[in-house]
């Protein structure tokens, strides 16, 4: 089959890649598939909907799928700053999988985008301060996580034990307060 003939990527495809399910998306790209091609529509499941544009990259991010990341990202040369509203990092990042969060890092993710985008804090900011690992990343990738957006919601949301926390994944030393 010719490149120019574009397989439609199918919620079968996608699922695939949710799943962790090689073969399938292995066959789809024999067919003809585009490792870069995304959604044409929104995809709804009971938690979470995956957007128009949403890549298999990005679909495989969001639920950790470490072989699926690195099949598409060393074997098919997928970029892993490919936008469809998020990148498959900000997916990563929402799911808390550090596996994945790292090697995307260690491939060039952009990580600009998880700290201006209030709804993305909003959702993970209490997985991700579950994660020692995964703030550490954050902090290694030159993110602030004491951004002015950032900080509002810890401080009207979340505990003392919260701000202490990141304290000390900043180096400051405990005040009085946190102990």
């Amino acid at each position: 089959m010719a490149r120019s003939e574009r397989v439609p990527l199918t919620h079968e495809v996608f699922d695939a890649a949710l799943e962790g399910e090689m073969s399938a998306i292995k066959t789809w790209l024999e067919r003809g598939g585009d490792e870069d091609q995304g959604l044409e529509q929104v995809l709804h499941f009971d938690a979470f909907s995956y957007e128009p544009g949403t890549t298999l990259l990005m679909a495989a991010a969001s639920m950790g799928r470490l072989d699926v990341v690195r099949f598409l990202v060393v074997d098919h040369n997928v970029d892993v700053n490919l936008r469809a509203g998020w990148t498959a990092f900000i997916f990563a990042v929402e799911g808390t999988h550090a596996d994945c969060i790292e090697f995307i890092l260690d491939y060039g993710a952009n990580t600009s985008g998880l700290v201006n985008e209030t709804e993305v804090i909003v959702h993970s900011l209490q997985n991700i301060l579950r994660s020692p690992r995964v703030v550490r990343m954050l902090l290694a990738a030159g993110l602030n996580l004491t951004t002015p957006r950032f900080c509002l919601f810890i401080y009207k949301k979340n505990s003392r034990r919260i701000r202490c926390e990141l304290s000390r994944l900043h180096g400051r030393e405990r005040s009085r307060r946190c102990t």
